[in-house]
């Protein structure tokens, strides 16, 4: 192989100190800016929500080892009183949907196009994504919801672990934390609305970082493509 290209530091590093390899470049798995349709109540005209209320949202696959099940059993504790929003689909989605019909903060929603994607994330409060250890693989990604999630105006809730946690506490637009029950019931039972517009202040700056997004991302990569091949390459 040529040239590695990986998600983030944790990653490049494993490879290079497991294999002995030097030609690896980080390249973010970051989406283009979109304008962020503030406003918009796609979510909660849909599901009834008031706006007085917090929504927390998760979009992507309903799969082992992304916390699905940690968050259906904390939404559904009686004291927690915020609605959480699953958007996408899976393995688990039959599960959620049982919880769905049980407890009146629970939501399914079906996966929808890519480009209306900020269209719903956008109406959410925050979002999700607390991924497991259960391979190193996991343990050392920054998934692309993050930064979905980022791109459409909200902070988020990530696991603690090294490339998710550097990059949140980097800009100030979320709260890693541990990725058991706890953690997570104490969080969300003592978020409030303050505390989430202190972090939007975060995400609000990351977004205006000319240095944040796919273009700068596809700049790098043209880079290295620059170097192995003989013609240049256009955009």
């Amino acid at each position: 192989i040529d040239h590695i290209f990986v998600v983030g530091n944790s990653i490049k590093k494993w490879y290079q100190e497991t294999y002995n390899l030097d030609h690896i470049s980080v390249l973010k798995n970051i989406p283009d800016k979109k304008k962020i349709p503030y406003g918009s109540n796609k979510i909660r005209d849909k599901f009834g929500i008031s706006q007085l209320d917090l929504v927390y949202i998760y979009q992507g696959g309903f799969l082992k080892g992304r916390g699905i099940e940690l968050l259906l059993e904390t939404f559904s504790k009686e004291d927690i009183n915020h609605h959480i929003v699953f958007m996408g689909y899976g393995e688990l989605q039959e599960t959620i949907v049982v919880y769905e019909k049980k407890f009146k903060n629970i939501h399914f929603l079906n996966a929808v196009p890519f480009e209306e994607i900020v269209n719903y994330t956008s109406n959410a409060d925050v979002g999700i994504s607390l991924i497991e250890n259960i391979c190193l693989s996991y343990y050392y990604s920054l998934p692309n919801k993050i930064h979905e999630y980022l791109m459409s105006g909200i902070p988020c809730i990530v696991s603690d672990f090294p490339d998710m946690r550097d990059f949140i506490n980097q800009y100030r637009c979320g709260w890693p934390i541990s990725v058991d029950n706890i953690s997570l019931y104490e969080l969300v039972k003592g978020m409030t609305k303050k505390e989430i517009t202190k972090k939007k202040a975060g995400v609000n700056a990351l977004i205006e970082d000319d240095a944040y997004g796919w273009g700068h991302e596809k700049s790098k990569m043209l880079d290295v493509y620059k170097k192995y091949l003989t013609d240049p390459v256009n955009d």
